[in-house]
């Protein structure tokens, strides 16, 4: 075995040890949040020395969130048919594999489970099992990406800044230039909203324009993140063509942050960005953030259309008087949270 060989956790028995050249597998069925928070964690089997890594995704992630990884990850949308070569090479030279499933979703999908079948790796590791409490299969125990890192079971887990979400010095480069050509004055606060989710967890539109004005008044330049598809509101400047480090970068720049139980919201409390995530009929408890920056505001009987636009605008106001500042995007020897890729 390898000097470099690592004690990886087994369900079904004692920490099974993996050598840095078997075959790791990665299947990543989480939506662009989660998928985004769980980058370090793909890192960190690199930095233990596993050279032999495949990762599993949607086009979709890997367009976006996983574009940096390059040609270690494969589409989904494609079968297993990429892989089934490595995985006989792996066979042949009596590597192990090893697939771990980062889906914080309980059960695991029916691809998955299939593909799973059909590979037959000898150690399945499955973050489901970490992340949800068995007696209710829902109530999230931890941060989600720190959640990750239980995968490693009896190993170390690295420190809080490497496990912090990167951003990439290209993304942060263009936030910076986007903010000071947009936002210009130092007196002006950026402000992120986050507006668009499915239907049941949306806060109505006239809501978040009112809100918007009240803030413009303070002195805030609105910053509108989400997928291009999506309308923007000409009052607000859209981030919505741009790229998704693109998108990140200027989140984590921002002197504020409101925005629905989404994606955004789980970014922005890995990030430590102050704000507020707007719930309704999802729980906060099981996916509200952990802070302790980033809070919670509840809808009375958990209906968003029923949370006025002056309870929102209260909480925010008492925030920024309390201690937000306008200020240019950090890097990562300003801000430990932020690493810059080298």
């Amino acid at each position: 075995m390898s000097p470099r060989a690592r004690l990886l956790p087994n369900r079904n028995g004692p920490p099974v040890a993996m050598d840095d050249s078997d075959l790791v597998i990665l299947s990543v069925h989480n939506g662009i949040g989660d998928a985004f928070l769980a980058l370090p964690c793909i890192r960190y089997f690199f930095v233990l020395g596993y050279h032999r890594v495949v990762v599993l995704a949607t086009e979709l992630l890997k367009r976006t969130v996983y574009a940096e990884l390059g040609s270690i990850v494969q589409a989904i949308d494609e079968g297993l048919s990429s892989i089934l070569a490595e995985v006989a090479e792996a066979r042949r030279e009596n590597r192990r594999i090893l697939w771990c499933s980062l889906s914080s979703y309980s059960p695991l999908s029916t691809w998955e489970l299939d593909s799973v079948a059909l590979i037959n790796p000898d150690v399945h590791v499955k973050l489901s099992d970490f992340v949800f409490e068995e007696s209710t299969g829902s109530i999230r125990s931890r941060p989600m990406r720190d959640a990750y890192f239980e995968l490693f079971g009896l190993q170390s887990v690295p420190s809080v800044v490497s496990r912090a979400p990167q951003i990439s010095k290209d993304g942060l480069a263009t936030a910076h230039r986007l903010i000071q050509n947009t936002c210009g004055d130092t007196r002006h606060i950026p402000v992120v909203f986050h507006m668009d989710t499915e239907p049941t967890k949306q806060w109505p539109t006239t809501n978040w324009v009112e809100l918007g004005a009240q803030l413009q008044e303070y002195g805030c330049r609105i910053y509108l993140l989400g997928p291009p598809e999506i309308q923007s509101d000409s009052r607000f400047f859209s981030l919505r063509n741009q790229a998704w480090q693109t998108q990140v970068a200027v989140l984590a720049s921002a002197g504020l942050f409101v925005g629905v139980d989404s994606c955004f919201g789980h970014i922005a409390d890995a990030l430590g960005v102050s704000g507020f995530v707007l719930f309704g009929p999802t729980s906060h408890d099981i996916w509200g953030p952990h802070g302790p920056r980033l809070r919670s505001i509840t809808a009375p009987e958990r209906q968003l259309r029923r949370l006025s636009v002056s309870t929102v605008a209260r909480q925010v106001d008492a925030l920024l008087r309390e201690s937000i500042r306008c200020a240019s995007p950090p890097t990562g020897d300003e801000r430990g949270w932020i690493q810059a890729d080298v």
